[in-house]
Order: C-alpha cells, then sequence, then structure tokens
C-alpha cells in the first residue's frame, strides 16, 4: 500500500507522463488524463488533514473526514470543489474522446489551482509540465493575454486624487491563462438598482472574484499596445465582499423585522471581512452547525454597542432552513446570492400561510416547490444586474474563524 506523498507523485508522473508522450490528439490525451486526477486530489485532500505524508494511504478510513476538514479550510476548497466535479464526471464513467477534451479545458485552471496549493501547502512540485497540454488557443489571442498578464504584473501607479473605488456588481468572471498562472475577464456593472448592459465594465484581474455578492473593487486605468495602437483597458487591483446594507434591510422585512444596516457597522465590517477572506457565502453560514454559527458570531458581534441585527436575520433564516420549511428554497436561493432588486420583488406586507407566514409574496411558492422549473417572483425583468450563481472560491486567512 502507498504512502500518502507516493500516491499523490504516482498520479501526478502518471498525468505528466501522458501530455509529455501524446502531442498529437487531444482527445485521447485528455481521455488518459482524466482517469488519474480523482486519485491526485483525493490523495492531497488526505495529505493536508493529516499532514504526515509518510503515512499509509487508505482511502475508506482517511477520505471522509479529510474531505470536512478541507471544506472548512479556505485554502483547502479548491480541492474539495474540484473533487465533487470528478465525482459526478469521470469517477463511474469512462468518456468519449470529445466529452473529455471539453472536460479537460474546464478542468485545466483547477489543474492550476491543484498544483499552486501543492507547491504552497504542501511543499511538493507537481505536474511541472502543465503548460504543455495542448490548449489550442489562437496565437494572437495567447499574445494579446500575456500583455494584459505583464500589465496585471506590473506595479500599480496611484492615480491623482487616489485609486477609483466602488461598489459592483459582478456579472461574471471568465479565467484566461498566460505563463503558467490564471487571469480573470470580470465584467461588472455599478452596483444600484438602475443599471443596463450600456453601465457594464470589463476589468482584468489576477484575483479570485466571487460573483455572488456586490463588491468594493479598485480599479486602475492602462494600456497595451495592439497592432501598433493604445489600447485603454481596466485593471482591478483590490477587490472585497461589500453586500449593500439596503438588501440586508430588505432581506430582514420577510421575518417582520425593522433594521437599519449601515456599512459603517462594526458586525457588517467584520462579516465582509469573513466572507471576503473565506470567500464563504451567507448560505455556508446558515448551513454550518450550530457550534461553528455561534463562534462566528460570537467573533463578529464582539464589540458591537447595540443588539446585532445581520446575525439575527441570519438565525431566523436557520431556523426556516434547518427545518425545512415552507420558503426554504426562496431564502437559500437569495442568501446565496443577493441583489436588491430580486430582494424586494419577493416582499409583501401580509405574512403568506403557504411559505410558513414570511412576508414573502405567495408568486414565489412555484419556486419553493418546483425550484429547477420556475423563477422567483418577478426575478426575469432583472436578468441584466443579476450576477450567476457559483462556487465560493477560497482564500486564506488564519485571523479569522474558519479562514485557517
Amino acid at each position: 500500500m502507498p504512502t500518502i506523498e507516493g500516491q499523490v507523485r504516482a498520479a501526478s508522473d502518471a498525468i505528466e507522463t501522458n501530455i509529455s508522450m501524446i502531442t498529437a490528439d487531444r482527445g485521447f490525451l485528455s481521455k488518459n488524463v482524466l482517469q488519474y486526477l480523482r486519485d491526485l486530489v483525493e490523495a492531497m485532500i488526505v495529505w493536508a488533514h493529516i499532514g504526515d505524508p509518510t503515512q499509509r494511504f487508505t482511502y475508506q478510513t482517511q477520505f471522509d473526514p479529510a474531505r470536512d476538514f478541507a471544506k472548512a479550510q479556505a485554502k483547502y476548497r479548491p480541492l474539495t470543489r474540484f473533487h465533487a466535479m470528478l465525482q459526478v464526471s469521470v469517477s463511474h464513467f469512462t468518456l468519449d474522446e470529445d466529452p473529455s477534451e471539453r472536460l479537460m479545458l474546464k478542468y485545466y485552471e483547477y489543474l492550476l489551482r491543484t498544483r499552486q496549493i501543492a507547491k504552497d501547502h504542501l511543499g511538493v512540485e507537481i505536474l511541472r509540465n502543465l503548460e504543455s497540454f495542448p490548449l489550442d488557443l489562437d496565437p494572437l489571442l495567447r499574445e494579446y493575454h500575456e500583455k494584459i498578464a505583464a500589465r496585471i504584473e506590473a506595479p500599480g501607479l496611484i492615480p491623482p486624487g487616489g485609486p477609483h473605488r466602488d461598489r459592483y456588481y459582478v456579472l461574471s468572471s471568465r479565467p484566461f491563462y498566460a505563463n503558467g498562472r490564471i487571469y480573470y475577464e470580470v465584467t461588472f456593472a455599478p452596483a444600484h438598482n438602475r443599471t443596463s448592459k450600456f453601465d457594464r465594465i470589463i476589468g482584468f484581474t489576477n484575483i479570485e472574484v466571487s460573483d455572488s455578492y456586490a463588491a468594493n473593487m479598485e480599479l486602475e486605468g492602462s494600456s497595451i499596445d495592439v497592432f501598433g495602437q493604445a489600447m485603454p483597458i481596466v485593471l482591478i487591483r483590490s477587490w472585497e465582499v461589500s453586500i449593500r446594507p439596503c438588501e440586508f434591510n430588505n432581506y430582514a422585512r420577510f421575518f417582520g423585522q425593522q433594521t437599519k444596516v449601515g456599512s459603517g457597522q462594526l458586525e457588517y465590517r467584520n462579516l465582509m471581512q469573513y466572507l471576503t477572506t473565506t470567500q464563504f457565502s451567507l448560505l455556508d453560514l446558515v448551513d454550518m452547525p450550530d457550534a461553528d454559527f455561534k463562534r462566528i458570531r460570537t467573533w463578529a458581534t464582539d464589540g458591537i454597542k447595540r443588539a446585532d441585527e445581520i446575525f439575527t436575520m441570519l438565525q431566523s433564516s436557520r431556523d426556516v432552513i434547518r427545518l425545512n420549511r415552507p420558503g426554504t428554497r426562496i431564502l437559500r436561493y437569495l442568501l446565496l446570492g443577493m441583489n436588491n432588486n430580486v430582494v424586494r420583488a419577493q416582499y409583501q406586507p401580509d405574512r403568506c400561510g403557504w411559505l410558513s407566514n414570511l412576508y414573502i409574496t405567495p408568486m414565489s411558492r412555484p419556486f419553493d416547490t418546483m425550484p429547477f422549473c420556475t423563477y422567483p417572483a418577478n426575478t426575469r425583468r432583472v436578468s441584466t444586474t443579476w450576477p450567476r450563481r457559483s462556487a465560493a472560491r477560497g482564500a486564506s486567512t488564519s485571523s479569522l474563524p474558519g479562514a485557517s
């Protein structure tokens, strides 16, 4: 039986060998590589949990507690997300070459992340020739991305009057690759109630930007040379979750609570810091065990001079969601990605008996009972500013609860 480190290296070596030997047929190469990915990721998750790579690797007894550990650690969460995708795609199936190619192109970002996690946190070099995988990018597109990457990596220049910083809704975040690193093309729009497609801005960054909530972003104007002409681009130099206070206030009305959340409140600032550094969602908080939720609530509200408001509404959400009462799915949907237009559209001034006596319009009841074939009330009209639903990506800050 191999050691944990031996399992990681064996899977990595097999992938490297396939990449180096099969260069002419990307479909066949992808089909071969996919079969080793789950072995690699599972061994890395166990390594992260146990910490001693010389121990024998035993999947049956080691993996489940290791996965629970990795889910709670922001720096290892990309591994658990990657593993969840592999479970439903390649774990029990042998795919044809065409779907194998498409999966490898999707998983390439996660392979780069996996390699970086192994280097930064486990101290082992894996997937050393990953850049040799034939992505088949257009040479001009590759050059374009390399120029943008060079601008991103260059030291930022402070413009007159200081950097431009504002709150935006992130509409999408698409990765691209240059020099073995991951960068992002981010589409965003000002975070207010009246936004059209003409307000959208495209920026570039090396930061993992979540599209679940409004965010404060620091922008910098720059330019690259394209065919001898200066092409202006926007760089995102910093990003942090910044849910609009009005979204919390409107959400609290579902429970009959009147709140005055402000961005200057200590409870609000601590929660935004927690969501930024861990890239957890509000739904992750609501789904936590009681002890973990209480610990984070105590940390976030320590030192405030009045009763907490945000965690009170989150506790009210837990009371409904943990018991799977009517209204659970609409609350989960809103907590996963808040948008003020969507939140306001669900409110009505009278309690709804069909939805656990919450102040939610009965027009959202079809979504609560059939979420895969219906919409929450009035959401189709605000789709231009509604962010995509995506999994939360992790970063690491050890000073916050659950963020080590």
